[in-house]
């Protein structure tokens, strides 16, 4: 549901899995996601990409697909929006498998949270978002849209036919963490808010002041390198393009969010897979938020669900005192019972995703 970028080849070892001797198209279907589907380092010009703009044309590239020996690995939510993807895959009786890099961005909620969102204003929200999924369900029924025949996933909540490592764990795992950064620093890991088009897609007609924001974190980044003596790096999203002084005059580093947690002395974080970072690297954290970025009613429940996880609170940065914002470890056992649930395994810690996937798909020509 996303062109095809630098993270995205990453994540779904696009390019692994070419140089392990397999077939690969990358099938570009954002299109149905997002009306503006541009993002930076688009590498959509590689010729195993292919870009669709309508059905039709989906429709047409199925018939060419030599369906008997061919594993469709999707990424994009099965839904009601997209029911008619899902049912094109069924009628062509596709072998599909589930991949979710990002398992640890679905966590366990307790039922009193479920029981606050229901009586909160995000009511509606929920109700339309039930009536969707129960028409889906009809619509399955109706047209025969069969379940994925495979999920890969590091979460141990997940019902996974294939259990594989984050991706997360792997970099802290196996890649050298040699610091790109001189002297003690404190990390703050962008999710590109307002503008990541996840963010727009989840928002919808709210409307977010940009500045508004920008201007409170860099008056919070101004306490922090006074408090601590030690200045803030911009840990960017991957999609993001930042063109001015929107977090003031500092380090905005891209692609490096990894080695920037592992080394940093403290992190900041909203709602983000960084968190899975700051967990391996037992790093003090602050989960903060503004009153823009509560506006988006999915995002304000993500955050308080995620720092609930790990025991913290939330810190509102236009509500309250900077000082009164506190920055302190995960507790351990809190810490253990992430990783072994949403991370790894130990029947996968000390494997490659690469082989287990390539391995997984070889053993699929039994089945195709």
């Amino acid at each position: 549901m996303e062109p095809l970028t630098k993270y995205q080849n990453e994540a779904m070892y696009v390019s692994n899995m070419i140089d392990a001797g397999f077939n690969v198209s990358f099938w570009d279907l954002s299109w149905f996601w997002y009306a503006d589907n541009k993002v930076q380092d688009n590498l959509s010009t590689d010729s195993h990409v292919v870009i669709f703009k309508s059905l039709e044309h989906f429709n047409r590239m199925l018939k060419t697909v030599s369906i008997e020996d061919t594993a469709f690995i999707v990424n994009c939510f099965k839904d009601w929006h997209s029911r008619k993807i899902f049912r094109l895959l069924s009628k062509y009786r596709c072998y599909t498998i589930s991949f979710d890099y990002n398992a640890n961005t679905r966590l366990q909620e307790s039922i009193s949270s479920k029981i606050n969102r229901l009586f909160s204003n995000q009511f509606i929200g929920i109700v339309y978002k039930k009536i969707q999924s129960v028409s889906f369900a009809i619509y399955r029924k109706i047209y025969s849209v069969k379940n994925f025949n495979d999920y890969i996933s590091s979460s141990a909540i997940a019902k996974c036919t294939i259990r594989i490592n984050h991706q997360d764990f792997e970099r802290f795992k196996f890649n050298n963490q040699r610091p790109i950064i001189s002297g003690p620093y404190i990390v703050f890991c962008d999710n590109y808010f307002p503008y990541h088009q996840d963010i727009v897609f989840l928002s919808g007609k709210t409307t977010i002041n940009a500045e508004d924001y920008h201007r409170t974190m860099r008056r919070f980044f101004d306490y922090l390198e006074e408090h601590f003596n030690m200045p803030v790096v911009i840990a960017a999203h991957p999609k993001s393009k930042y063109v001015g002084n929107e977090f003031g005059n500092r380090k905005i580093i891209k692609y490096q969010t990894d080695n920037l947690v592992y080394n940093s002395n403290r992190v900041i974080l909203h709602t983000s897979n960084t968190i899975s970072y700051v967990v391996l690297s037992d790093k003090p954290i602050s989960f903060v938020s503004t009153d823009g970025y509560e506006k988006v009613d999915r995002l304000k429940t993500m955050i308080h669900l995620l720092a609930n996880t790990f025991g913290k609170r939330v810190y509102n940065l236009d509500r309250i005192p900077f000082e009164m914002i506190d920055n302190n470890k995960i507790d351990r056992k809190l810490r253990e019972k992430y990783i072994y649930t949403y991370l790894t395994s130990e029947e996968t810690e000390n494997t490659k995703n690469i082989e287990i996937i390539s391995n997984a798909i070889k053993a699929l020509t039994y089945k195709l």
